[in-house]
């Protein structure tokens, strides 16, 4: 229940730091440090999903395989829409920054509850995932998401 928790209450802290950098653009400026802080969250987010919780729950149940590869995609999706953000910072060029954030929110919408509602109530029966201190985990600093791993590597 612990990092089932943890990570519903993430979803809901992403999502509102997203909204208060859409905030910010109306009003004609742009949160770089709170994107920042966004990024590293979700992508620490990811890492997590991907690394830890997904291969321990991928067990044979094929509903459950095709989900998990469902939400890789979605994973990837968002990189893509992070990356395009972090161009514009380096340009200071915010064309389609407010777009691209639109767009992380609604993945988010039904990424989290798909996550929420038929991942992360498996957690509990996997006492090593269940366990697992989050907090404390360092994301790689060369860390790409799987769906987009073997295209950054090719290149």
């Amino acid at each position: 229940m612990k990092n089932e928790q943890w990570l519903t209450d993430d979803h809901h802290a992403v999502n509102r730091k997203i909204q208060e950098v859409l905030d910010f653009i109306e009003n004609g400026y742009m949160d770089t440090d709170k994107f920042s802080d966004i990024e590293s969250g979700l992508k620490k987010h990811i890492f997590f999903e991907e690394t830890v919780l997904f291969p321990s729950l991928d067990k044979g149940d094929l509903r459950t395989h095709q989900l998990m590869e469902g939400l890789k995609m979605e994973h990837a999706a968002l990189w893509k829409l992070m990356e395009i953000i972090n161009k514009e910072i380096e340009e200071e060029k915010f064309i389609k920054t407010e777009k691209s954030l639109s767009e992380m929110l609604l993945i988010l919408k039904t990424h989290n509850e798909n996550e929420e509602r038929n991942i992360y109530n498996k957690i509990e029966e996997n006492s090593k995932v269940d366990t697992f201190n989050i907090e404390n985990m360092q994301l790689p600093s060369d860390f790409i998401c799987e769906k987009l791993r073997n295209r950054y590597i090719k290149k």
